[in-house]
């Protein structure tokens, strides 16, 4: 019986996701530095990011809605990474890449009843504290594609 031949290399798979007109709308949003949540017509819950589906009710909505860039901290963690684990990401994402200690966060906009996951400025880590106040702090204009990475990260609101 003959050995398998194994051959270990890496298959690059590019692929592109619809975001579709709902969730388009959204980011063609935070390419213009605006946050967009979506308001269910029969509860009225505000959910940002959007749902085109109500969690409570179960109800299509194709209605977005304006949020106000003001919110406050619901919770947070950091990784501390020593040299030997040098944290990855896409080239998109360099800022990130080059953080000995990332912090992420969730944050609910004062008029939303659900919260963003995003990366937190690590330099305002000692400030932190579940009900801090926080803005979206956005890439310049010229730098924005119409992701969520359009939001560079969450900062303290003053």
């Amino acid at each position: 019986m003959l050995s398998p031949y194994v051959l270990h290399s890496k298959i690059s798979i590019p692929y592109y996701w619809q975001a579709g007109n709902f969730l388009g709308r959204f980011f063609a949003g935070l390419s213009k530095g605006i946050l967009l949540a979506s308001i269910c017509p029969k509860c009225q819950l505000k959910s940002l990011p959007p749902r085109q589906i109500c969690i409570h009710c179960s109800l299509e909505s194709d209605a977005l809605i304006e949020v106000q860039n003001a919110g406050r901290l619901r919770t947070f963690t950091h990784l501390n990474l020593d040299s030997a684990q040098k944290y990855r990401c896409k080239d998109e994402c360099t800022f990130y890449s080059n953080l000995s200690s990332p912090v992420w966060g969730i944050v609910q906009f004062d008029t939303c009843d659900t919260g963003l996951v995003h990366f937190i400025n690590p330099g305002a880590i000692k400030k932190l504290s579940v009900g801090t106040r926080m803005k979206a702090v956005f890439k310049p204009v010229s730098e924005r594609v119409g992701t969520i990475l359009d939001i560079h990260y969450f900062d303290l609101d003053p």
